[in-house]
């Protein structure tokens, strides 16, 4: 929740944590292992937007550019991969699932820019809003939901209100509050689908580190969630079964991670920060 957006890993402290703690990782934070995309269903490139609309707009445009959706392509959910390669022991895999570009195009368009007429600008979150970086391997994934020149008609703005009051709004509701309402409400089957694709993408590694066409965990493999917040809430309703048959990937979902889920010794750790 109220993730700081595109260049941020908010697995970083935990990578490096972890090796400090092993002492013999080849590298302090791990190396980076490569990005995948939800890109099944309505996770496609190039698939039309859902038509979710908030105070009557549209969440996402309609509207192509060169033949792309160019908004939704870029809500898609992603996860980074991490190996943490040790000296003396096996590789340990660390999948950063990040879903909050979904929520982007709604809290950087209807409530950082159009609150920031009502109480005053909030120069992080335009930042955070107004911060590209290009996927070279997957073009289209990434847009700025704030233009550079609509972002500095946004600083100019004057402050409204107590200060105090100003940052409680723009950073507990508008930034925070915001991606709570949108797990609970119609976002919420999006969100859970696209985790759901990307979990299987994450535990989907052959013996030799490789991703490319591996099927299921290696044997003895364990898995442990480490989650945050409202993360903890997604990625438990995520793995929820006996949610399946409202997925439209059931019959992906449930023979890839079902018997990841049946080993209940490798789900014995669950951490909550």
């Amino acid at each position: 929740m109220a993730a700081d957006g595109p260049g941020y890993s908010d697995s970083a402290d935990l990578r490096k944590s972890i090796c400090k703690f092993l002492k013999d990782c080849t590298t302090a934070a791990g190396q980076f292992d490569g990005s995948e995309y939800a890109d099944k269903g309505k996770f496609a490139l190039n698939a039309p937007p859902p038509r979710l609309s908030y105070l009557g707009e549209p969440v996402w445009s309609s509207t192509q550019f060169d033949g792309s959706y160019v908004e939704w392509n870029a809500a898609a959910p992603f996860v980074d991969h991490w190996k943490l390669v040790r000296t003396s022991a096996p590789t340990i895999y660390v999948d950063e699932i990040n879903w909050w570009p979904l929520v982007f195009a709604l809290k950087c368009r209807e409530m950082i820019a159009k609150d920031a007429a009502l109480v005053g600008p909030s120069a992080k979150y335009i930042d955070a809003c107004t911060a590209l970086k290009p996927d070279l391997k997957h073009p289209g994934r990434s847009y700025l939901w704030i233009t550079p020149s609509g972002a500095q008609g946004l600083k100019a703005m004057p402050g409204r209100g107590a200060r105090i009051n100003r940052s409680l709004k723009n950073s507990v509701l508008d930034w925070g509050f915001t991606d709570a309402v949108s797990a609970v409400g119609p976002m919420r089957t999006l969100l859970l689908d696209g985790i759901r694709q990307l979990v299987l993408k994450s535990v989907n590694v052959a013996a030799d580190g490789s991703r490319q066409d591996a099927i299921g965990p290696t044997r003895n493999q364990e898995f442990v969630i480490v989650s945050h917040s409202l993360g903890s809430y997604l990625i438990f309703s995520a793995l929820d079964l006996k949610c399946e048959s409202r997925s439209p990937h059931a019959a992906s979902f449930v023979p890839g991670v079902g018997p990841v889920l049946a080993r209940k010794a490798s789900l014995n750790r669950i951490l909550r920060r």
